[in-house]
């Protein structure tokens, strides 16, 4: 399986502050088998997805996952008190999980109309 995002791809979309970059390394080619396993798992083939959307895709896959560590990225909820000095933060990611957005998964054709039935079998 080809890797569908290089570090320097990542570098140009990075959202800012600093890349860690060793990180980065080993993320980029496990967000690309992810992003295979769900192609082929919804009967899409990935060589037929363009390589921009492929790599875009990954770039975006990857940042959520680089970012769960980073201070305040992906706050969902956060709020503080003044007296007696309580605060609360919510994360959309706290273990920087793979996931595809709903739009990243339509780019990919995987969000497409399906039916499916169950023949329930009894027993002999």
């Amino acid at each position: 399986m080809a890797q569908h995002a290089s570090l320097d791809d990542l570098k140009a979309l990075w959202p800012g502050g600093t890349l860690d970059e060793s990180r980065a390394k080993a993320v980029l080619p496990l967000v690309s088998s992810a992003i295979d396993a769900l192609c082929a798992s919804g009967g899409v083939d990935p060589s037929g997805v363009g390589a921009d959307v492929l790599r875009l895709v990954t770039c975006q896959a990857a940042t959520r996952m680089l970012m769960a560590s980073e201070s305040g990225f992906g706050v969902t909820q956060e709020s503080w008190g003044a007296t007696p000095y309580s605060g609360s933060t919510s994360y959309a990611n706290p273990t920087g999980d793979i996931y595809l957005t709903k739009t990243e998964r339509s780019l990919l054709g995987l969000d497409g109309e399906w039916c499916g039935f169950v023949s329930p079998a009894v027993p002999e």
